[in-house]
């Protein structure tokens, strides 16, 4: 795969007005945003064509203050691909808050055993399905190393395991001042999201 520079010639026939240097500039930045958008972010190719397009055309509207087009193209598809992402996440609560833990499926032991986990326990379980973060991005917010957050969710579904299923793990894993009261009548603990 070739490098794609941006001689600086060439930017500053663009910026003088030549349709023909522009045309060359665009193509050279077009091609530029879509390889970053698929390589760097892991967009699909119709996002990364979204995004190639919205940072041309910004490419475009600030081209007379333009020194650095390949830093800037970067920082650009860096900036919408992490909106795209962040909006996604955002839609995919949505569906998510749909769905009733007083339900009649089956599952409202489950969320009483949930409910029982330790704090830190029941936050990783909520970051990682209710809120939809991956290990790697919430490694990266709680500055731990990823092999951390995995150890973490396996030894805390563990104690969910014990725990719906009677186990001998239930009790070490309430809390002092919680009880196994079914969690009805609770409010969430505070910066958590209330399942009822």
């Amino acid at each position: 795969m070739d490098r794609i520079t941006f001689p600086d010639e060439l930017l500053n026939r663009a910026k003088s007005g030549d349709a023909e240097a522009f045309g060359e500039l665009y193509a050279r930045a077009r091609t530029f945003a879509l390889r970053i958008g698929i390589a760097c972010f892991d967009l699909r190719a119709e996002d990364a064509e979204d995004i190639a397009q919205e940072a041309t055309l910004s490419l475009h509207q600030n081209l007379a203050a333009m020194e650095r087009p390949d830093t800037w193209l970067y920082s650009s598809v860096r900036h919408l691909a992490l909106r795209l992402k962040t909006v996604r996440r955002r839609e995919r609560l949505g569906v998510a808050e749909t769905a009733s833990p007083q339900a009649d499926d089956g599952r409202e032991d489950l969320w009483d055993c949930v409910l029982r986990l330790s704090d830190r326990c029941r936050r990783l379980i909520l970051h990682l399905f209710y809120c939809g973060y991956t290990e790697r991005e919430l490694a990266a917010l709680q500055r731990v190393h990823k092999a951390t957050i995995h150890k973490r969710k396996r030894t805390c579904f563990g104690s969910l395991f014990d725990l719906y299923l009677g186990g001998p793990h239930g009790k070490r894993v309430l809390q002092v001042g919680r009880d196994s009261k079914p969690w009805r009548g609770r409010a969430a603990p505070e910066g958590m999201p209330d399942l009822s």
